[in-house]
């Protein structure tokens, strides 16, 4: 008898739906090229994607899966104002399955996968949302044949969107502060004539590693400044620091140990292992056909033009120029320095980087760094060559 009721109640367990994951929550951000909503889920996920069109919509089917008890408040409460949304809806489809469908406000091209665990964030499941249109690389004006140009400088905020960058002692993330910096940045160099600045991230949104190397290399610009800053075990740790690439490797444990925390930001702010994959191959095969030599020279002075201006402003690390493997600096073509504009775990740093006056103090020094390594060797065909082989 126990043995039987022992049969009925597992073929009865196996008879019940198998709930593999719950979604738990939601968030979006739209940038200038696309729309990407993150799904926070328990566990890995299978799906199903189907684009309709005439209302144009994308319908993802999770399975075995269900919302927790709070996710139906949170779409109730979610404003999808000022995105390329009009609302997210979802339910039961069958007995194991769960729909989710997107409603957009006009017809767009989805590219759906899933993250595993990172940094603050577990398992998730994206949506980035692209109008072609809209994703093709920005270029600066090709003036006509012969005509001089403007110096092209790329200014890129670090981290952004899932990737908030260093969490200091303060309310304000890296993500935050830098983005800061990077617009007053934008705005000097943009005051400067004949130059011309363009922001890579130009607000709360992730931009691939490599993707800020191709949006940069795609203007094309003539110099790349990446803005950061920092964080340390020890909470004395303080001073800028300016750095180049390396492709021996990091020259000190600190050093490796902030590299590879960069490195990782594709992880967190959330890029697919296929595009991680593709990427790799891509750079690779450009590292391949192209000498570094001369852009690291050349980065190099870069780096050591604004340093001596940052220094005249606030205070730099012993030693404040180093060369480490940052993904975001492999350009073989422009270049590049990153920026590390003080630690947001010491408090005394924390407050200067939070607050404005000191922003722009950092800001113009940068510009002034810029525009000095400019002076020292100007791109050909830009309007500050030809004034210098006039004058």
């Amino acid at each position: 008898m126990i043995q039987r009721s022992l049969s009925m109640f597992a073929a009865l367990l196996l008879a019940l739906p198998a709930f593999g994951a719950e979604v738990t929550g939601l968030r979006f951000r739209q940038a200038p090229d696309k729309l990407r909503v993150v799904f926070d889920v328990s566990a890995e996920v299978e799906y199903d994607v189907l684009v309709l069109e005439d209302p144009p919509r994308i319908a993802i089917d999770l399975k075995t899966s269900t919302p927790e008890a709070s996710f139906t408040r949170i779409l109730d409460r979610a404003d999808f104002s000022d995105t390329s949304l009009r609302g997210v809806r979802s339910a039961m489809r069958g007995k194991h399955d769960y729909r989710m469908v997107l409603d957009l406000r006009r017809s767009m091209s989805p590219e759906v996968f899933t993250l595993k665990p990172a940094g603050p964030y577990g398992h998730r499941l994206v949506v980035d949302l692209t109008n072609d249109v809209l994703t093709r690389p920005r270029k600066m004006p090709i003036p006509p044949s012969g005509m001089p140009r403007d110096v092209i400088v790329a200014v890129d905020a670090g981290h952004g969107g899932d990737d908030p960058g260093t969490l200091g002692i303060g309310k304000k993330t890296e993500k935050e502060i830098v983005l800061s910096i990077a617009k007053r940045l934008h705005r000097h160099i943009n005051a400067l004539p004949d130059y011309r600045a363009v922001m890579i991230r130009t607000g709360d949104y992730y931009v691939a590693l490599r993707k800020r190397i191709e949006m940069a290399r795609a203007l094309p610009a003539d110099v790349f400044v990446s803005v950061h800053a920092d964080a340390a075990p020890s909470k004395a740790a303080n001073g800028i620091t300016i750095y180049t690439l390396s492709e021996r490797g990091a020259v000190s444990e600190e050093t490796r140990r902030l590299a590879d925390l960069e490195n990782n930001s594709d992880l967190i702010g959330g890029v697919s292992e296929i595009d991680l994959r593709q990427q790799e191959d891509i750079l690779a095969r450009v590292l391949l056909d192209m000498s570094m030599d001369a852009n690291r020279v050349r980065s190099n002075q870069l780096g050591e033009a604004v340093v001596k201006e940052m220094g005249k402003v606030a205070e730099l690390r012993p030693r404040p120029l180093l060369e480490a493997p940052f993904v975001v600096l492999k350009s073989p073509d422009v270049p590049s320095i990153l920026v590390e504009t003080g630690y947001l775990t010491n408090t005394k740093e924390y407050h200067k980087l939070a607050d404005g006056n000191h922003q722009e103090k950092l800001a113009k020094a940068m510009t002034a760094g810029i525009q000095n390594f400019i002076q020292q060797s100007p791109p050909p065909g830009t309007r500050v060559a030809l004034t210098q082989a006039g004058s």
